[in-house]
């Protein structure tokens, strides 16, 4: 019952969105990095970019996250992926694990080469998911855009190389 009480809860607090032409809004942002590339093994993954108002990157401040995928991936093992990254973290929460997951699989498609997704820390906490320029989604949790964008660009990443680039921390890059 605490389990059923608890994901409704977190859904009474996500709209997840049908896709439709949206403007994102961080067309006006300015790059705090350039381009940098996430590779595994001997793939690449995707191509990031960040994002910010003013050009540099400040936890507090809105911001976007544009990843231009270099290869097919499904949706749900996005979804999964993030998850994971956001655990090795140190979320524990089990309950906010379960529902994250269900949501972002619900946002997430799948995509191939050339395909967009971008995310977008809202400047109200939340976070905006866009895919190849259309609206896909939208969480209305302020405790998730900070485990999700952290993925990337908290300090316990699993890829502090590509954080660096993406913050252009001198000393750090590939």
């Amino acid at each position: 019952m605490h389990r059923f009480i608890s994901l409704f809860i977190f859904f009474s607090i996500c709209v997840v969105h049908s896709a439709k032409a949206h403007s994102t809004g961080y067309e006006s942002f300015k790059p705090v990095a350039g381009e940098t590339t996430y590779r595994y093994l001997f793939w690449d993954v995707y191509s990031a970019q960040l994002f910010t108002p003013t050009g540099q990157y400040n936890p507090e401040d809105p911001l976007a996250l544009l990843l231009t995928y270099k290869m097919t991936l499904k949706g749900k093992d996005i979804a999964e992926r993030s998850i994971k990254e956001m655990r090795l973290q140190g979320l524990k929460d089990k309950s906010k694990q379960v529902a994250w997951g269900n949501t972002l699989k619900t946002i997430f498609p799948d995509v191939g080469d050339g395909d967009v997704l971008l995310g977008q820390k809202n400047a109200d906490g939340s976070t905006s998911f866009y895919y190849n320029n259309n609206q896909i989604g939208f969480i209305d949790d302020a405790d998730f855009t900070s485990w999700f964008f952290n993925i990337w660009l908290g300090q316990k990443t699993s890829e502090p190389a590509l954080r660096a680039e993406l913050l252009g921390l001198e000393g750090n890059k590939k």
